[in-house]
């Protein structure tokens, strides 16, 4: 009797994560579609804050 074959991958090692990755966005992006956020709030808008709350102020040197 032959032994049971057993996958360690969906696709491949690199495939598995390009895969998930391109599903978690498209995800992302249906639910934002279907359910947008207010002003302000959305994810572009937040990160934009978040980096210019981490930039240096160059102003000062």
């Amino acid at each position: 009797m032959a032994p049971a074959i057993r996958y360690t991958h969906l696709i491949s090692a690199k495939g598995d994560l390009v895969f998930s990755f391109v599903v978690g966005t498209l995800a992302y992006a249906l639910y934002e579609r279907d359910h947008p956020r207010e002003d302000g709030r959305t994810l572009w808008s937040l990160l934009k804050q978040r980096v210019a709350s981490r930039a240096p102020n160059r102003i000062n040197e």
